[in-house]
């Protein structure tokens, strides 16, 4: 049995409480990226948070009468982007209502957000739809390697209901951190928490022992789950141990689920984001929000 005490996780919240950090939210104008800022908004308004709208150019080096009108289209990215944020909140008593700020920069994207993310409690991009072959947009990838905080990646067409469960994969080596903040945002929101197991290899190749191994996976998981299943009572918790590729078993558990909660990889991989081929695989084709637990937390 695992012991939960007050996580490094934990203190990183309280100090979040007591600085009063936001919910940052990238809106380059797209329509993936205002769903992003719906989805967000909700989140802020969850987690008791400011929400910041940022837009960033990258036309930094313009002329000065471009830089006007950069800045005019800015302007009216977040206008419209406020307008979508009020309306998320606007069944909220107006006095527990979030603060909305927005800002314009002319700077690099990826730069500005992974700068300001060091003062965030989460950052929020929005992904247009992709298939297998594509691959993660490079804002979103030198984000994801970068960032020091929560990064949380939504797909196209995500609604901002809270209805469907939270979905976690777990094995012995699943950092403390990346189970905290999926309780966490299972208790926040109401919901199951799903936890996953896969494997792909045959037990001994035979057949006949893949019932027993089932039935000792899901007992591992009491076990390794046990510490956070006292500390979060009220959370209803599942498990699905299944035979097959882990991406593929979370992408089907994901179908249903409202939100999934992965970790870094080890190791960093060449021109990407600093997240496993599981991961990469849920950030191209999940059908809900994504949030990866960035490396200096989930260490």
């Amino acid at each position: 049995m695992t012991t939960v005490t007050r996580s490094r996780a934990d203190e990183i919240e309280a100090q979040s409480r007591r600085a009063g950090r936001p919910v940052l939210v990238g809106d380059d104008g797209s329509a993936a990226a205002l769903n992003a800022v719906r989805w967000a908004a909700r989140e802020a308004q969850r987690r008791d948070r400011p929400l910041r709208i940022l837009h960033v150019d990258g036309a930094a080096n313009a002329m000065e009468g471009r830089l006007h009108a950069l800045a005019r289209r800015g302007e009216r990215i977040l206008e419209r982007a406020t307008v979508v944020a009020e309306d998320v909140v606007a069944g909220v008593p107006q006095d527990q209502r979030v603060e909305i700020r927005t800002s314009v920069v002319l700077d690099r994207p990826a730069g500005r957000l992974v700068a300001d993310a060091a003062g965030a409690d989460l950052v929020v991009l929005g992904r247009e739809a992709m298939g297998r072959a594509d691959r993660v947009g490079s804002v979103i990838g030198a984000v994801l390697a970068d960032a020091a905080c929560l990064v949380a990646v939504v797909p196209a067409g995500t609604s901002v209901g809270d209805d469907g469960a939270v979905v976690v994969g777990v094995a012995p080596t699943t950092p403390q951190d990346v189970l905290d903040v999926a309780f966490a945002a299972a208790e926040s929101r109401g919901v199951p928490l799903v936890a996953v197991h896969a494997w792909e290899e045959s037990v001994h190749g035979i057949d006949p022992l893949l019932e027993q191994y089932v039935a000792v996976m899901v007992d591992a998981h009491r076990t390794w789950l046990a510490g956070w299943a006292a500390r979060y009572p009220a959370v209803p918790m599942r498990s699905v141990v299944r035979r097959g590729h882990p991406s593929a078993v979370l992408l089907d558990v994901a179908t249903t689920a409202g939100l999934v909660v992965v970790g870094p990889s080890r190791r960093r991989w060449s021109g990407g984001p600093a997240v496993g081929s599981v991961a990469r695989t849920l950030l191209r084709e999940a059908p809900c929000p994504l949030v990866v637990v960035p490396r200096r937390r989930a260490a």
